[in-house]
């Protein structure tokens, strides 16, 4: 599901001959201490609200990008009061993989869809489908709800 990880990832030649998979991503790219700083706030965040399946990632993306405002312009005040800006960084993750899992599983149940050669609806897709294989919400109105996409 990820592009570019999988089976048919292109293969690059590194400098000293040997070939791996060629990565479209660059983690390596990303600030450490930001994301450590971050992943902080997402514990912190765990023992005060519960697991994120259960709570954050259940937060619309439109709920999530409002904090995520507040936060920066808590911060652009002057507020000491909060990491704001690492807050609105998770905010702001939170917002873009709702929407990234809404859409997975529109393509997912699109897919599904396509191989028992219907055009049911999703909770049709969703019943035909093993929970095992669902990637998200076995419901795509729900996530894509969830998500505010329109």
């Amino acid at each position: 599901m990820i592009p570019g990880v999988g089976k048919d990832a292109r293969i690059e030649e590194l400098s000293d001959g040997v070939t791996q998979a060629a990565l479209p991503y660059r983690f390596d790219d990303l600030g450490p201490l930001a994301l450590f700083r971050a992943a902080q706030v997402m514990a912190e965040g765990r023992a005060k609200y519960g697991s994120p399946e259960e709570n954050f990632w259940r937060i619309g993306s439109v709920e999530h990008v409002n904090h995520a405002i507040s936060h920066l312009y808590a911060w652009l005040a002057g507020d000491e009061t909060d990491d704001h800006l690492a807050h609105a960084v998770c905010r702001v993750i939170g917002a873009l993989e709702v929407i990234l899992q809404a859409k997975q599983l529109e393509t997912h149940m699109e897919n599904a869809a396509k191989r028992l050669n219907t055009v049911g609806s999703a909770a049709t897709v969703a019943q035909s489908t093993p929970p095992d294989r669902m990637s998200f919400s076995p419901d795509l109105a729900v996530a894509i709800r969830r998500a505010n996409v329109q």
